[in-house]
């Protein structure tokens, strides 16, 4: 993984995690800091996350939960955070949350939009969320022609 850390300091990779609890943010992100040692940026709202993408160019991934409270944003959820993503850099987004994609219309082609798209359930599996992180980042890797591939 050593090169894999190295590969992103040099990109300078962020991930965006979004959930309006905050210890599911604390809990994420420290998982990702200790295994990953990466930049990550949180947003407790749709918006606050939206405003987020729309002044980091860094973000390399999204973690975002699917269903926020009303906080007087406008009430984006995880759908709206997707919609506006898709519609701009189309950055892997990791669906955070017990929903289904089908069971919502803005997310029917969630892994056709971006095969890095993933589903993470509530409890989240360590390992297989490890494993998902890996692949965005050895698709990074891929499409920075000079690295090296991830072993």
């Amino acid at each position: 993984m050593g090169q894999a850390l190295s590969y992103l300091r040099r990109q300078i990779m962020k991930i965006l995690v979004v959930d309006d609890e905050e210890d599911v943010r604390e809990i994420i992100t420290d998982f990702i800091v200790e295994n990953f040692d990466i930049d990550v940026l949180q947003a407790s709202t749709g918006m606050e996350a939206i405003n987020c993408l729309e002044g980091e160019k860094e973000i390399g991934l999204i973690i975002a939960d699917y269903n926020f409270p009303d906080l007087g944003d406008g009430g984006v959820n995880g759908g709206g955070i997707y919609t506006f993503n898709l519609g701009n850099e189309n950055i892997p987004f990791f669906l955070f949350s017990a929903e289904r994609p089908e069971d919502h219309q803005e997310l029917d082609s969630f892994k056709l939009d971006n095969p890095l798209n993933t589903i993470i359930g509530k409890p989240y599996d360590h390992t297989f969320t490890k494993e998902a992180i890996k692949k965005v980042i050895i698709a990074a890797q891929k499409r920075d022609k000079g690295s090296k591939t991830v072993t």
